[in-house]
């Protein structure tokens, strides 16, 4: 038979009273006599340090407690051939003292669950008998047929329940059967847990659900009996006198009746006198009151008046600001995707990337300015409210012009990736930019968003149109919303002179694929840092072997980075997949996932992008220095039209003017570079040849 003796302390490890002697000799005296015992109790930071560096870690789990799950480690001492095992948990028993805390109660109902977690999870705690002793160990019973019967390592054990010192009985609040003991939607523990309506009894738990009770003697069971029939006999003898005051209450209370009974006779008597009486209309005609107005003010002593300042008619007009501000968005979203975003150089000859761009967005914004007009007067024909119909159309007009700009510089800077950025952004201002419902009813983060979208004052303009001014709120929105150009013209004119030759090769990619449209794939676009050409004509000999050093070591490795990049492309999402479903962290691991499929697919695209840029700067090595100059000349022109474009342009007009010729350096840059390079250094447009200058 294996028995396991569960108590809060035994000697030599700890010991208050004769229950450590009970628990450090009793389990020996039944190994005696031939049964498998072992003890179990808190590993309490007192144990001398001697018995706590022989102790040997066995497991570890977390017991489930309410709303908590807390840790739990059971360590491992024999000690004169008796298996001693300690219930590890620091914030609960890393105390100066045994006893004596405000969360006793919380601490020995930890500790009687781990002791039932243990015996379900250890094989070598599995027993026959869980003998427990006193409070500290009483709800191991309760426990074990609560919540581990369906367990196999448990569901025969059987529960002994010693009582060593009837005084102390672990009683405390009823609130720690919801917050602690987790038993509160169970009726049957509940109910045998309680000892009166505000409280619980740790003991009381133990002597319902245990299968046997025994004392530490005979002596002291019949000391515990005693009392209670003395206290029988007591509470009978004052049952006796309760029920003669009753019986005497009870005389009272129908004596009580009579009289009240009389007296409602009597007072009936007064009322129909009163009800007689010719002067009640008098003393209403003095006082000049109104029964029904009286009647009515102190049922309602106050008015609440509603007034509208800016009222709108109907829900359609309340919501037409967000939906055409959605309708004008999607416009010019279909407009990048059903035009070129690139423009040909067929018919129109050379042309910067800025020209390009401007000529491309000229077009567009021609269409969509069609699309806001059709758009807002279409709102206005279906019956809208509208306090200014020419403001409302302007604020359309205004929005497609902001919208299809935005739209198009992230469509030609980025290009599919940019046309995703114009979705992302479309659904955070959705629910973002406050067009349904008040933003205070959202989440803190898009809260937090609203002010840096662009929705929110091209929504602000319509409901000014619609409902009423208010004094330059008009105005002012407009502005915001003309601000978001700027950062537009950045990326539109700025950032894509410095990405085109990325963007090249991502097209001829695409093309390659013949299964998605692509724009132009003939855009070579090879251009190369003002330093890299100064590098090249300080020493040529010594850059080229530096290159192609280079070049070698890295189409050596090119092979090992596209093969490790597409093994985590598959790889590294499959583990975070999984591990979200067993870590509990999962929004952080889905933040982790995305980051990580864009620093792969980012990692790839810049290998592929090196690996095409080595061709080019090969070109670049052999060059000779009058080739070098005229190509340093030819990209110190384009940084100064990049700055100044249209005092280029009139340079240009007046050397045309004046008959000149290009310059001769211009044109031997223009005769030594490679075919198909020309001015798609920065724009892929086709050759630049002889420009005048």
């Amino acid at each position: 038979m294996r028995v396991l003796f569960a108590s809060s302390e035994a000697v030599p490890f700890a010991k208050t009273g004769g229950l450590g002697d009970v628990a450090g000799s009793l389990p020996r005296a039944l190994k005696h006599a031939g049964a498998k015992a072992a003890v179990i109790l808190p590993k309490y930071s007192t144990i001398p340090q001697e018995y706590q560096d022989r102790m040997k870690h066995v497991a570890d789990f977390y017991v489930p407690l309410a709303w908590r799950n807390d840790y739990c480690g059971i360590e491992k001492l024999t000690l004169q051939g008796l298996d001693f095992y300690f219930v590890d948990n620091e914030s609960y028993f890393k105390r100066d003292s045994l006893y004596g805390y405000f969360d006793d109660g919380e601490r020995f109902a930890f500790f009687a669950k781990a002791v039932c977690e243990a015996i379900a999870r250890v094989p070598e705690l599995e027993c026959d008998v869980l003998h427990c002793n006193d409070w500290q160990t009483a709800l191991c019973p309760v426990f074990l047929r609560e919540f581990y019967r369906e367990v196999p390592a448990c569901n025969n054990v059987k529960c002994v329940f010693t009582v060593h010192n009837v005084k102390f009985q672990g009683q405390y609040g009823d609130k720690m059967l919801q917050d602690v003991l987790g038993v509160d939607d169970i009726p049957a523990a509940r109910d045998q847990l309680r000892c009166d309506a505000d409280s619980i009894n740790f003991m009381k738990g133990a002597l319902c659900y245990s299968d046997w009770l025994t004392t530490v003697s005979p002596s002291y069971a019949c000391e515990l009996q005693m009392p209670m029939l003395d206290q029988v006999d007591a509470t009978l003898s004052q049952l006796d006198g309760i029920l003669a005051q009753c019986a005497d209450s009870v005389s009272d209370a129908a004596s009580s009746v009579r009289d009240a009974g009389q007296k409602v006779a009597s007072l009936a008597d007064d009322v129909a006198a009163i009800e007689g009486i010719e002067t009640v209309g008098a003393v209403s005609d003095v006082l000049d009151l109104d029964p029904e107005d009286v009647g009515t003010f102190l049922g309602s002593p106050a008015q609440l008046v509603t007034e509208s300042v800016f009222p709108v008619a109907n829900y359609g007009s309340n919501v037409t600001p967000f939906y055409t501000n959605l309708a004008l968005w999607v416009g010019g979203f279909v407009l990048v995707a059903i035009y070129k975003l690139e423009v040909d150089d067929e018919g129109v000859g050379d042309f910067k990337p800025w020209q390009g761009f401007f000529g491309r967005w000229l077009l567009l914004n021609l269409i969509g300015q069609l699309q806001a007009i059709i758009c807002c007067v279409g709102d206005l024909c279906l019956g809208i409210q509208c306090v200014s119909p020419v403001a409302f159309v302007f604020a359309g007009m205004v929005e497609s012009f902001v919208y299809v700009f935005f739209i198009y510089a992230l469509s030609v800077a980025f290009k599919h990736i940019g046309k995703a950025l114009g979705v992302l952004l479309v659904v955070l201002q959705i629910p973002g930019a406050s067009g349904l419902y008040p933003i205070e009813m959202q989440p803190e983060f898009f809260q937090a968003l609203k002010p840096w979208l662009p929705f929110t004052y091209g929504i602000n303009v319509m409901r000014e149109s619609i409902a009423g001014f208010y004094g330059n709120y008009y105005a002012q929105n407009l502005g915001m919303l003309l601000v978001f150009l700027i950062p537009a013209l950045l990326v539109g004119v700025a950032a894509r002179r410095h990405l085109l030759n990325i963007n090249a090769l991502f097209d001829r990619r695409l093309a390659e694929t013949d299964l998605m449209i692509s724009e132009r794939t003939d855009m070579e676009g090879a251009r190369f840092r003002l330093s890299t050409i100064v590098k090249a004509l300080m020493d040529s000999g010594g850059y080229k072997r530096t290159f192609m050093a280079r070049v070698a070591h890295f189409e050596l490795r090119y092979p090992v980075y596209v093969k490790r990049g597409f093994a985590a492309l598959i790889i590294v999402p499959l583990a975070l997949t999984a591990l979200m479903f067993v870590l509990p962290a999962k929004f952080g691991l889905m933040v982790v996932w995305v980051i990580s499929l864009v620093v792969i697919c980012t990692f790839l695209i810049v290998v592929e992008y090196l690996h095409s840029r080595v061709g080019q700067k090969t070109t670049l090595a052999d060059m000779s220095r009058e080739e070098l100059y005229g190509l340093l000349d030819a990209e110190l022109k384009e940084e100064f039209m990049a700055f100044a474009p249209l005092e280029k342009i009139r340079l240009d007009r007046e050397a045309e003017q004046d008959g000149a010729s290009a310059d001769p350096l211009s044109d031997a840059a223009a005769a030594s570079r490679p075919a198909g390079r020309g001015d798609d250094a920065q724009d892929g447009r086709g050759q630049r040849g002889g420009e005048a200058r």
